[in-house]
């Protein structure tokens, strides 16, 4: 189910009781999130350090829930993932992290990038075009 369907359900006191939209909602955690995409990606493990330029102890630690990535190496993730921006989003915000937002330009540049499909080292090259820090 969607945010805003829940949303407006839950506001608009549609008939339902409240049990019943509460088993509705997914309440998976980070790491199984982000497990789960990455299973639905087809992509292995190897490839996503390739292309993330997430070193390969710290990747696996993320993976596991030893370690909690900070905003750069989920939108890392979220590029390498094809991630659309609801998603990566989400991710995000399951990590402790900010949404990305459009009138925080560097935000926008890789709200953009993400747009495109485009991939970690392009995205940092739209990043520095721009004056802006690439992924860290």
């Amino acid at each position: 189910m969607k945010t805003k369907d829940l949303e407006n359900i839950l506001t608009k006191n549609e008939g339902n009781d409240l049990d019943s939209l509460l088993d509705k909602i997914d309440e998976r955690d980070f790491v199984s999130y982000l497990n789960g995409l990455i299973r639905a990606s087809a992509l292995s493990n190897a490839k996503i350090i390739s292309l993330s330029n997430i070193e390969r102890t710290y990747y696996y630690q993320i993976l596991n829930g030893t370690r909690t990535p900070g905003k750069d190496k989920v939108i890392a993730l979220a590029l390498v993932l094809k991630l659309d921006l609801e998603k990566t989003n989400r991710l995000l915000k399951l990590s402790k992290n900010a949404s990305l937002y459009p009138k925080i330009k560097r935000d926008a540049v890789i709200m953009y990038c993400l747009g495109n499909k485009y991939d970690v080292y392009k995205t940092n090259l739209y990043l520095l075009d721009h004056g802006y820090e690439v992924l860290k």
